[in-house]
Formats: structure tokens, C-alpha cells, sequence
């Protein structure tokens, strides 16, 4: 029969694991479903391997686009040309960093299987050179062998 601190351990343990065996998506609620599947993409695009310098322009961006939403919000309903200025600026800048963020994750993405690419092959090359260098050391180290018994002097006994 289980004890009461093993029954504890027992939950607290199934506990634990379901946490970290869950992953936990963060994802946007504010904004508008277009403004998600933007910030989607630039995760993406880090998630491939976009430097932090390519990132900090997108984020920039997708600031100033929230910054118009709030302006949007804020808005009176009489300043109608106001607001279709402001939707007109918020759609073209999610256009903007949307197509900015799937160049920069094909880029990214590119750019990181160029580099695994490359370690693997220094691997395969570092590998074929340690065995041409064994395989001469062994040459020439049995050669030197040869030599020495060649060169000893046989005495009789």
C-alpha cells in the first residue's frame, strides 16, 4: 500500500511532467488575426536563425504599427479621413514587415543549413586527412623499421 508522501510525490511528480511535456505557445492577443500571423512570421524567421540585427528592424515596425492602432483606437468617430489614413498606413506596414519576415526566414533558413552544411563536411574532411596522415605515419614508420633491421648487425651466438 502507498504511503501518503509517496501518493504526494507520485501527483506532484505527473504533475511536473505534463507541464514541460505541454509547450506553451505564446501568441499575440491584441490586434488583428493579420497582425498575429505577422508577428507569427517573424518568430519564424528567428526560429530559422535571423540575426538579432535583422529582427530589430521588423520589431521596430511592427512598434510603429502598434503605436498606430493605439492613434486608431483613440480616434473620435468624426475624424473619418484620420482614420482611413491611419487603417491604410497599418495595412501597408504589416504588408511591409509580413514580406520583409518571410524573405528574412528563407534567407535565415538558407543561411543556417549553409552552415551546418559546412560543419559537416569540415568533419568529413577533418576525418579523411587524420586518416591519410595514420595511414603514412604507419608507412613510414614501418619503413624506418625495415631499415633498422636491415642495418643491425647480426651476431652470432
Amino acid at each position: 500500500m502507498m504511503k501518503s508522501y509517496e501518493t504526494c510525490l507520485l501527483i506532484t511528480l505527473a504533475v511536473v511532467v505534463s507541464i514541460f511535456a505541454h509547450s506553451v505557445q505564446v501568441t499575440a492577443q491584441f490586434g488583428s488575426p493579420q497582425l498575429n500571423s505577422v508577428i507569427k512570421d517573424v518568430r519564424k524567421a528567428e526560429h530559422e536563425g535571423a540575426r538579432p540585427q535583422e529582427l530589430k528592424e521588423l520589431v521596430n515596425k511592427l512598434n510603429s504599427e502598434i503605436e498606430l492602432e493605439d492613434q486608431l483606437n483613440n480616434l473620435t468617430l468624426q475624424e473619418s479621413i484620420r482614420r482611413a489614413q491611419l487603417l491604410t498606413e497599418i495595412n501597408s506596414t504589416l504588408m511591409d514587415v509580413d514580406a520583409e519576415a518571410i524573405q528574412l526566414q528563407l534567407t535565415a533558413s538558407q543561411r543556417t543549413y549553409v552552415n551546418h552544411m559546412v560543419a559537416y563536411l569540415s568533419g568529413v574532411v577533418g576525418a579523411i586527412a587524420v586518416t591519410i596522415i595514420f595511414h603514412f605515419s604507419l608507412l613510414i614508420r614501418e619503413k624506418h623499421r625495415i631499415k633498422r633491421a636491415l642495418h643491425s648487425k647480426i651476431v652470432p651466438t
